[in-house]
Protein backbone atom coordinates (compact mmCIF):
# COMPACT_ATOMS: atom_id res chain seq x y z
CA UNK A 1 0.00 0.00 0.00
CA UNK A 2 2.99 2.37 1.07
CA UNK A 3 4.53 1.62 -2.24
CA UNK A 4 1.15 2.92 -4.57
CA UNK A 5 0.76 6.26 -2.49
CA UNK A 6 4.83 7.14 -3.35
CA UNK A 7 4.35 5.87 -7.19
CA UNK A 8 1.06 7.92 -6.84
CA UNK A 9 2.70 10.87 -5.75
CA UNK A 10 5.67 10.82 -8.10
CA UNK A 11 3.56 10.54 -10.73
CA UNK A 12 1.53 13.34 -10.04
CA UNK A 13 4.51 15.50 -9.67
CA UNK A 14 6.20 13.94 -12.67
CA UNK A 15 2.76 14.76 -14.41
CA UNK A 16 2.52 18.65 -13.19
CA UNK A 17 6.12 19.17 -13.84
CA UNK A 18 5.14 17.85 -17.60
CA UNK A 19 2.49 19.97 -18.01
CA UNK A 20 3.83 23.39 -16.90
CA UNK A 21 6.95 22.91 -19.77
CA UNK A 22 4.19 22.51 -22.09
CA UNK A 23 2.66 25.21 -21.23
CA UNK A 24 5.64 27.65 -20.79
CA UNK A 25 6.62 26.50 -24.39
CA UNK A 26 3.32 26.81 -26.37
CA UNK A 27 3.51 30.76 -24.38
CA UNK A 28 7.52 30.94 -25.56
CA UNK A 29 6.67 30.78 -29.45
CA UNK A 30 6.44 34.68 -29.82
CA UNK A 31 10.12 34.96 -27.99
CA UNK A 32 11.69 32.78 -30.82
CA UNK A 33 9.58 35.65 -33.06
CA UNK A 34 11.13 38.24 -31.34
CA UNK A 35 14.63 36.39 -31.09
CA UNK A 36 14.51 35.95 -35.08
CA UNK A 37 13.41 39.77 -35.63
CA UNK A 38 15.92 40.63 -33.29
CA UNK A 39 19.01 38.04 -35.07
CA UNK A 40 17.97 39.89 -38.58
CA UNK A 41 18.40 43.47 -37.13
CA UNK A 42 21.76 42.65 -35.65
CA UNK A 43 23.24 40.92 -39.61
CA UNK A 44 21.66 44.23 -40.77
CA UNK A 45 23.50 46.27 -38.14
CA UNK A 46 27.30 44.42 -39.07
CA UNK A 47 27.26 46.31 -42.44
CA UNK A 48 27.31 50.09 -41.74
CA UNK A 49 26.72 52.28 -44.20
CA UNK A 50 25.83 49.81 -47.32
CA UNK A 51 29.37 47.87 -46.33
CA UNK A 52 28.72 44.23 -47.53
CA UNK A 53 25.14 44.97 -49.40
CA UNK A 54 24.65 44.89 -53.16
CA UNK A 55 24.62 48.53 -54.40
CA UNK A 56 21.25 50.48 -54.11
CA UNK A 57 20.66 48.93 -57.91
CA UNK A 58 20.65 45.30 -56.85
CA UNK A 59 23.93 44.77 -59.56
CA UNK A 60 27.18 43.46 -59.15
CA UNK A 61 28.48 45.47 -62.11
CA UNK A 62 31.84 46.78 -60.86
CA UNK A 63 34.13 49.44 -62.97
CA UNK A 64 37.11 48.56 -64.58
CA UNK A 65 39.98 48.89 -62.19
CA UNK A 66 43.62 47.84 -60.93
CA UNK A 67 45.16 47.60 -57.46
CA UNK A 68 48.38 46.70 -55.93
CA UNK A 69 49.01 45.07 -52.25
CA UNK A 70 51.72 43.06 -50.64
CA UNK A 71 51.04 40.22 -48.81
CA UNK A 72 52.63 38.72 -46.42
CA UNK A 73 52.95 35.16 -46.57
CA UNK A 74 54.45 32.53 -44.09
CA UNK A 75 58.49 32.84 -45.11
CA UNK A 76 58.17 36.68 -46.70
CA UNK A 77 56.28 38.99 -48.50
CA UNK A 78 55.36 39.69 -52.29
CA UNK A 79 53.62 42.37 -54.15
CA UNK A 80 50.51 41.13 -55.93
CA UNK A 81 49.19 43.67 -58.80
CA UNK A 82 45.94 42.87 -60.58
CA UNK A 83 43.50 44.02 -62.84
CA UNK A 84 39.97 43.82 -63.78
CA UNK A 85 37.47 44.47 -66.74
CA UNK A 86 34.15 46.19 -66.21
CA UNK A 87 31.43 43.73 -65.71
CA UNK A 88 29.70 41.71 -63.32
CA UNK A 89 31.37 39.57 -60.51
CA UNK A 90 28.66 36.93 -59.68
CA UNK A 91 25.60 35.70 -60.82
CA UNK A 92 24.18 34.32 -63.97
CA UNK A 93 25.37 36.29 -67.44
CA UNK A 94 26.56 35.87 -70.45
CA UNK A 95 30.29 35.06 -69.96
CA UNK A 96 31.35 38.77 -72.30
CA UNK A 97 29.36 40.54 -69.23
CA UNK A 98 31.70 38.63 -66.31
CA UNK A 99 34.40 41.37 -65.19
CA UNK A 100 37.92 39.31 -65.56
CA UNK A 101 40.95 39.56 -63.45
CA UNK A 102 44.03 39.17 -64.69
CA UNK A 103 47.35 39.25 -62.23
CA UNK A 104 51.15 39.58 -61.38
CA UNK A 105 53.17 39.13 -58.60
CA UNK A 106 56.42 40.45 -58.05
CA UNK A 107 58.84 39.56 -54.67
CA UNK A 108 62.37 41.40 -54.21
CA UNK A 109 62.55 39.66 -51.17
CA UNK A 110 65.35 37.00 -51.50
CA UNK A 111 63.76 34.27 -49.65
CA UNK A 112 60.60 33.88 -51.62
CA UNK A 113 61.54 33.11 -55.19
CA UNK A 114 59.86 32.14 -58.00
CA UNK A 115 56.07 33.29 -56.82
CA UNK A 116 52.95 32.16 -58.91
CA UNK A 117 49.68 33.28 -58.51
CA UNK A 118 46.43 31.40 -59.61
CA UNK A 119 42.88 30.48 -58.93
CA UNK A 120 42.40 34.53 -59.37
CA UNK A 121 38.35 35.18 -58.55
CA UNK A 122 36.07 37.24 -56.75
CA UNK A 123 35.56 37.09 -53.65
CA UNK A 124 31.78 38.54 -53.11
CA UNK A 125 31.39 41.18 -55.04
CA UNK A 126 33.54 42.82 -53.33
CA UNK A 127 37.22 41.66 -53.21
CA UNK A 128 39.96 39.43 -55.30
CA UNK A 129 41.62 36.82 -53.67
CA UNK A 130 43.62 33.78 -55.12
CA UNK A 131 46.65 31.88 -54.45
CA UNK A 132 50.49 32.27 -54.12
CA UNK A 133 52.51 28.98 -54.87
CA UNK A 134 56.63 29.91 -54.57
CA UNK A 135 59.13 28.46 -53.39
CA UNK A 136 61.93 29.77 -50.72
CA UNK A 137 65.34 29.58 -49.53
CA UNK A 138 66.62 28.97 -46.03
CA UNK A 139 70.20 28.99 -45.32
CA UNK A 140 70.88 25.81 -42.19
CA UNK A 141 73.86 24.94 -40.62
CA UNK A 142 74.22 21.63 -41.60
CA UNK A 143 77.03 19.01 -40.23
CA UNK A 144 79.33 17.02 -42.46
CA UNK A 145 80.20 13.36 -41.93
CA UNK A 146 83.84 14.50 -40.26
CA UNK A 147 81.00 16.68 -37.78
CA UNK A 148 82.01 20.40 -39.49
CA UNK A 149 79.18 22.98 -39.83
CA UNK A 150 78.73 24.23 -42.72
CA UNK A 151 76.70 26.94 -44.10
CA UNK A 152 73.90 25.62 -46.68
CA UNK A 153 71.38 26.69 -48.96
CA UNK A 154 68.19 25.01 -49.33
CA UNK A 155 65.44 25.44 -51.22
CA UNK A 156 61.46 24.46 -50.65
CA UNK A 157 59.45 24.65 -53.20
CA UNK A 158 55.82 24.83 -54.11
CA UNK A 159 54.69 26.24 -50.86
CA UNK A 160 51.13 27.77 -50.95
CA UNK A 161 49.08 30.29 -49.73
CA UNK A 162 45.75 31.91 -50.31
CA UNK A 163 45.31 35.40 -49.97
CA UNK A 164 42.82 38.01 -49.92
CA UNK A 165 42.98 41.44 -51.23
CA UNK A 166 41.41 44.46 -49.79
CA UNK A 167 41.06 46.17 -53.64
CA UNK A 168 38.81 49.17 -53.43
CA UNK A 169 35.83 48.75 -56.12
CA UNK A 170 33.27 51.09 -58.14
CA UNK A 171 29.99 49.73 -58.57
CA UNK A 172 28.36 51.08 -62.57
CA UNK A 173 25.41 52.84 -61.33
CA UNK A 174 22.18 52.14 -63.51
CA UNK A 175 21.93 55.56 -64.93
CA UNK A 176 25.92 55.46 -66.08
CA UNK A 177 25.27 52.03 -67.52
CA UNK A 178 22.21 52.78 -69.43
CA UNK A 179 24.73 56.00 -70.79
CA UNK A 180 27.45 53.71 -72.22
CA UNK A 181 25.31 50.83 -73.84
Amino acid sequence: MRMKRIFGVRGLALLLVGVGMLAYSCSGDGIFEEEEDVRSLAKRAMYPSGEGLSPSTGTSKVEAGSWKEDVKCPHGEVEVSVSWTRGYTSGVHNNSDMATISGSVYSSDTIVINPRISDLDWEGAYHIGGELTYDYVKWEYVTDWKGNKKLQKNVYYNNKYVFHLSNPIKFVEEEDDKKKN
